[in-house]
């Protein structure tokens, strides 16, 4: 016949050390015996979460000013040229400080780089060919991981070589364009790489250009002038 177990009684469990108040013991004679390493160390993460707050705000603060410059000027110059015989050349002397400034400043933000872009859109419209340059191929290395912006400036840099007659450079730069899938202008880079070997008297490259574009961009502004000259 099985024993029955005996049950502690009462008194003996009152007896047995409480786990929770055990580990609420040892944590509180830890703290009293590191109590300066430990304020030392909650004083030191404080500081650390201030200068992350710090940082974080004044980042955004200096993003918004950016953009609030880029909107600024963006409208003067778009004010100027709107402005009874105004030339882009006008419209640049009028906005160029503010703009060279505001990329000075703010290069390293988001805003800061569009201005640079956007800038050179300007200087470019007013012949300054080898200003335009240098600010699209600084900018390139800037957005070397956002496709959209990086097909946007290459095609630029197409276009501004080829109004030097720089024609290997200009197509080196449209191909970039014409290489990527999902790139936005991609039947424009297609066109003007297809002039491009017209004007070097590359008629078989420059047809087999058109009929690429015709195919792949059937309904794109530049399909009916592409067309005509892949069947000439």
């Amino acid at each position: 016949m099985a024993v029955a177990e005996k049950k502690p009684s009462r008194k003996e469990l009152l007896k047995e050390p409480d786990q929770f108040i055990t580990f609420s013991g040892k944590m509180i004679a830890f703290g009293q015996r590191h109590r300066r390493s430990l304020t030392y160390a909650a004083a030191a993460l404080a500081c650390l979460l201030v200068v992350f707050t710090a940082a974080r705000y004044w980042l955004a603060r200096s993003e918004n000013t950016a953009f609030a410059l880029l909107d600024q000027y963006t409208a003067q110059y778009r004010a100027e040229r709107s402005a009874a015989e105004n030339s882009p050349e006008k419209a640049w002397a009028a906005v160029r400080e503010g703009f060279e400034t505001l990329i000075a400043d703010y290069g390293n933000r988001v805003g800061g780089k569009l201005a640079r872009i956007r800038y050179a859109d300007i200087c470019y419209q007013a012949g300054r060919i080898d200003e335009a340059i240098g600010l699209y191929e600084r900018v390139l290395e800037d957005f070397d991981d956002a496709p959209f912006y990086r097909a946007l400036i290459l095609n630029s840099l197409g276009d501004v070589y080829a109004d030097k007659q720089d024609w290997q450079k200009a197509a080196g730069y449209l191909n970039q364009v014409v290489a990527m899938p999902e790139a936005p202008l991609r039947d424009k880079a297609l066109f003007a790489l297809a002039g491009i070997y017209d004007a070097q008297g590359r008629r078989d490259e420059a047809a087999a250009a058109y009929r690429k574009l015709v195919d792949e961009f059937g309904d794109s502004i530049y399909a009916g002038v592409a067309r005509e000259r892949a069947q000439g």
